[in-house]
Parts: C-alpha cells; sequence; structure tokens
C-alpha cells in the first residue's frame, strides 16, 4: 500500500479500535467485578424482599407478590431466578425466567447463607409452613457470557462501532485534507514545463511539513534555470566566436582562389588558433564532472605534468618557466582535471604575460585547516582591481585582439570550484594568478 493517507487513517484507525475495545474489555470486567462483589449482598436483599412478599394459603398454594419494579426483573431471563420448595423438595413457585429447578443442598441449618453447588450461587431461607425460598445467580459458559453481554449491551456496542466508522471517516477527511498540500504542489509542479519559467511553487497554502521539500524544490528549479542559461550562453557565445575564425580562413580562401597566391603562413596560423579555440571549448565541456573519480593527489604531481606539456610552446617562444615546490600539499580530486587547470594557467601566462614565468606549490596551515596555494606569476603588469572577477567569465579576452580564445580562466574557475577552492588575482604589481584548495583531511604531506 503505497497511499500514505491510507496508511495513516488504517494505523490511526486501529489504535481508535484498540482503544475501543480495551474501554469494552475494561467496562465488561469492571461490570463482572462489581457484581461478584455485590452480588451475595444483592441476593440476601432479594431474598429478604421476596420473603415479605411470600403468602401461604390455607389450602397451601404458594403466591409472591413481586413489588413491581422487581417483575419485569424476574420475567426476563438475566442473572438471578428465585423457586419455591415445598417439604419434598417439590418446587411450588418459580420465577417465569426459567423453567425448572436446578437441584440444591437441603441445608437448613444455615439461614442467609450463601453457597457454591454446580455452577450456581445460591441464597436459601426456612420459612414458615416447611417452605424453602431459594434465590440463586445464575452463571454461564464463556460463550453464553458473552452472548448475554452482547445482549444486554447491544445499544452500547452498536454506539460503538457506529463512533468508530464516523471516527474513521473523520480520520480520512482530515488526513485528506492535510495531504492536500501534497496534491497542490504536485500540480503547481506539473504546470512547470520550462527551466527558463519564472513560475515557482508558492509555500502559501501548503502545510508548514511540506514547506521544506517546497522551498529545496524551487532551489533545484532556480540552480537548472541559471544552469540551463548559462549553457544557452555559452553555446550563443560558442557559436559566434567559432563563426569569427571560420569567416576570416574564408574570406583568405577566397581571396587566394581569386589571386592564385596562399599566404600558407598566415593560414597555419589561423588554423591553430581555431584548433586552440575548439581545444578550450572541448576542456571546457568535459569539466562538469571534474569531481568524478577523485583521489588523493599532490598538487605538485599536476603541476610537473601540466608543464611538461607546456614546455614545448615556452621555449619556441623564448621564455623560461621555474618551479618551486615549498611544500608537497595532498588534496583529493580528480587528477585529469587539476592538470588541465594548471595547464590552462601556464598557457594564459604564455599568451598574455611577459617574462620568466613561475609556479610555486605551497601549503597553508591554520588550528582548523590545511590549504594547498598554486601561484603562477609572470613579469607582466597585473590586472586592475576592477577587472579581476570579469576576466574569469567565458570568451573574455584581456584585449579584443588578445590571441586568446577568452575561455582558459573559465575553465580553471570551473575546475577550482568542483575541488571546493577558489582562484583569485592576488593584489602584487607583477601578474600573479592564485589558486587555494583545502587539503585532504589527514593527508597533508606525502
Amino acid at each position: 500500500m503505497k497511499s500514505l493517507r491510507s496508511q495513516l487513517t488504517i494505523a490511526i484507525a486501529c489504535i481508535a479500535a484498540l482503544a475501543i475495545a480495551g474501554s469494552m474489555a475494561f467496562s465488561h470486567f469492571a461490570e463482572r467485578r462489581i457484581l461478584d462483589e455485590l452480588g451475595p449482598r444483592t441476593l440476601r436483599g432479594q431474598t429478604r424482599i421476596l420473603l415479605s412478599s411470600l403468602r401461604v394459603s390455607e389450602t397451601g398454594k404458594v403466591t409472591l407478590e413481586i413489588p413491581g419494579e422487581w417483575k419485569e426483573f424476574y420475567r426476563s431471563p438475566g442473572v438471578f431466578a428465585y423457586a419455591v420448595y415445598d417439604a419434598d423438595w417439590r418446587p411450588v413457585a418459580l420465577s417465569s425466567n426459567i423453567d425448572k429447578s436446578p437441584l440444591v443442598p437441603m441445608d437448613f441449618n444455615t439461614l442467609l447463607t450463601e453457597r457454591r453447588h454446580d455452577g450456581f450461587v445460591e441464597c436459601t431461607m426456612a420459612v414458615v409452613g416447611g417452605h424453602v425460598l431459594v434465590v440463586w445467580r445464575l452463571s454461564y459458559s464463556a460463550q453464553e457470557a458473552l452472548s448475554i453481554f452482547f445482549q444486554e449491551q447491544k445499544v452500547q456496542v452498536l454506539l460503538w462501532l457506529a463512533s468508530a466508522l464516523l471516527l474513521v471517516s473523520i480520520i480520512w477527511m482530515i488526513i485528506g485534507w492535510h495531504l492536500r498540500s501534497v496534491q497542490l504542489v504536485s500540480q503547481a509542479a506539473d504546470s512547470i514545463t520550462d527551466f527558463d519559467s519564472p513560475v515557482r511553487i508558492s509555500t502559501d497554502r501548503i502545510g508548514t511539513e511540506v514547506v521544506p521539500i517546497v522551498e529545496a524544490f524551487n532551489i533545484v528549479l532556480d540552480r537548472l534555470a541559471k544552469c540551463h542559461q548559462r549553457e544557452r550562453d555559452f553555446a550563443s557565445v560558442a557559436a559566434h566566436e567559432l563563426r569569427t575564425p571560420l569567416a576570416v580562413l574564408d574570406l583568405r580562401l577566397q581571396r587566394a582562389e581569386a589571386s592564385g597566391v596562399i599566404d600558407w603562413l598566415v593560414v597555419r596560423r589561423e588554423m591553430g588558433q581555431f584548433r586552440h579555440l575548439l581545444d578550450q571549448v572541448l576542456r571546457l565541456a568535459r569539466n562538469g564532472p571534474a569531481n568524478s573519480q577523485q583521489e588523493t593527489v599532490c598538487l605538485s604531481q599536476p603541476l610537473r605534468e601540466a608543464a611538461e606539456l607546456v614546455m614545448p610552446e615556452i621555449e619556441r617562444a623564448g621564455r623560461a618557466l621555474s618551479i618551486q615546490e615549498i611544500d608537497q600539499p595532498v588534496i583529493l580530486g580528480n587528477r585529469d582535471a587539476l592538470r588541465s587547470m594548471v595547464r590552462n594557467l601556464l598557457e594564459n601566462a604564455l599568451v598574455h604575460g611577459v617574462g620568466q614565468i613561475r609556479a610555486v606549490v605551497k601549503m597553508q596551515t591554520s588550528p582548523k585547516r590545511a590549504q594547498a596555494i598554486l601561484e603562477i606569476s609572470d613579469d607582466g603588469p597585473g590586472v586592475p582591481e576592477a577587472d579581476r572577477e570579469v576576466v574569469f567569465e567565458r570568451f573574455r579576452r584581456g584585449t579584443q585582439n588578445s590571441m586568446g580564445a577568452g575561455l582558459g580562466l573559465a575553465i580553471v574557475r570551473d575546475i577550482v570550484a568542483a575541488h571546493a577552492g577558489k582562484v583569485l588575482f592576488a593584489s602584487s604589481e607583477r601578474c600573479c594568478v592564485r589558486v587555494i584548495i583545502p587539503c585532504a583531511a589527514n593527508e597533508r604531506f606525502m
């Protein structure tokens, strides 16, 4: 059963049924206990009343003038009955609720005494004229007692059953009313068909228990909308950026076709720029699951691997690269993504910087945490403070005529963010990019 409403209704109904059954059992046993305690006294009282109403005529006929409030009591089946016996123990008078008298012990020595015989509780009294009045309380088997109980409590049992049905109905309606919030949330969620839709699920008409779920759902929708918008912007800008070098290359080929002369050096340079742009677009697209397949990595390892890849280009440009490993910090991350991050920083320094490129790996510790720090710097001027955030946006170039595609620092930012770190431009006279990533737990050094 998957319906929460049905499950709650059944659970509460079972509890209510147990409570009703318990109250019925308590009432029954309490009534039996009271009868057990008051039975002998009641029998003696009835014996005295019946004795005062007993009349024996001159002919020996026995009659009982039972008071009005007792007539109905002895007329209908119940737990009490009486009989009058003559000297030969022949019944001469019986209550109308029995057809024959049970055998009773012939003991006339004790008056107003209670005795048990064959399942009956009796109270006997010797009377004038040799007659004996016997009043007894009938005892039943468990099945008979239950039947008599339901006969006597029929109205009460029916009321209890009706109350139980009414209670279940009320519980069903109350739970349905409270779960209406879930239905409203479901309907509102179905109405949202587009990530870009500004519609969100309102929390005005729903229960407080459902509000956290709705708020979390709205947050997820906002994140999806931002991601969707960012990807659309990325696709639009990427298409524009790819169209520009293609248009330039197409124009050069048209001119070469018209003149019959092809400047292969220029074509190769523009093809290299186009290839570099494609590589960075693919690299940025692959950085989505940068936090998958994580392992403990010493930050010096991806630095050395990236330097080995970029070193031929650095030497071809007549530049130099120095690596200083002050510490050996260990972080939890994806080794390939970290290598891509360092490579983009080195290429950014190669394309936009001047002079020697310096890479420094160190660690910053405090009583609460340890952080791995990577700094890539060169001799070029620092980035103005007003531009230190915007340069990390996608397709943002340092200058309009820059050879870069404007994706390198965006790739770096995404990878660092996937490793719970941050990247920024250090406030210094030289251009210096600083990457800060938390060290792995209990893994500070190799």
